[in-house]
């Protein structure tokens, strides 16, 4: 689904809905492949662009965690 799926849950109740369907079902989701495809899922579902969708975001500050990334070295001069 992509970083756009969890935005637009929080955003729009419907895609919420929708959302925990797709993810209580072990199977994979065929055909939604790409962010593209991810979009195109949130329009049908919720009947509005994605992009009016991700806009009307209640968490703008939202980010994806880092956890299990590599950490950057900081120097201190």
């Amino acid at each position: 689904m992509g970083p756009a799926g969890f935005p637009a849950a929080a955003a729009r109740p419907e895609f919420g809905s929708a959302l925990f369907g797709l993810l209580s079902d072990p199977t994979p989701l065929p055909g939604i492949g790409s962010p593209r495809a991810a979009q195109e899922f949130i329009t049908s579902v919720t009947g509005r662009s994605a992009e009016d969708v991700l806009a009307a975001n209640t968490a703008p500050r939202f980010r994806h965690s880092t956890y299990g990334q590599p950490r950057q070295q900081h120097s201190v001069a």
